[in-house]
């Protein structure tokens, strides 16, 4: 990385492995259902940043973000495949998630800081009819820092995570129905 302005002549440099598992258990109970479990970890290579506040920052990069991840869930349908319901149960716990920290009212650098996001999905999708199919999806969420930089203007220890809504939820229908030589009308939202 070079850099530009009052940083010209400044180069960094980063490298960085890792190894991501992931493990997935599944079980078919029936024909039209099936548990499962996972686990998985993950990474994302650190930055180099954005608005340094000296030299020696300029040229630093932050730590790799990671994650853990656990899942549980349940998938099954009913009724001919004319109704599918899909639960999942996850819990995510993050570690040095990159955070920009705020000061004179300004992103001065970034930090890092520890999250944990766990909660479930709902998954609902009937198709009454041939031509029409409903689907509802419903998140709940609870998103805290266990970590986090401090300061006044930035995150504290127990602070619900930016980007994670408590609820999220869709309902949609979707209409299809043939009309000519192969050609089909579709209506949704």
């Amino acid at each position: 990385l070079s850099r530009d302005g009052i940083f010209a002549g400044i180069d960094g440099k980063y490298d960085k492995n890792d190894v991501t598992p992931r493990v997935l258990l599944s079980f078919k109970p029936t024909g039209d259902s099936l548990l499962y479990g996972s686990f998985s970890k993950g990474y994302q290579a650190g930055e180099f940043q954005p608005f340094p506040s000296d030299p020696a920052a300029a040229a630093a990069a932050t730590r790799p973000q990671r994650v853990k991840a656990y899942e549980v869930g349940a998938k099954s349908e009913w009724l001919d495949s004319r109704l599918r319901a899909n639960l999942s149960l996850f819990r995510n716990e993050y570690t040095d998630l990159s955070v920009g920290i705020a000061g004179n009212g300004n992103l001065v650098e970034q930090t890092s800081a520890d999250v944990r996001v766990e909660g479930a999905e709902l998954e609902l999708t009937a198709k009454p009819t041939e031509e029409l199919t409903i689907g509802a999806f419903l998140s709940k969420m609870d998103s805290k820092y266990t970590r986090a930089p401090g300061g006044a203007n930035n995150p504290q220890v127990g602070d619900e995570a930016k980007n994670t809504p408590p609820f999220t939820g869709r309902l949609a229908l979707d209409y299809v129905t043939p009309v000519a030589n192969g050609l089909d009308l579709s209506l949704g939202g």
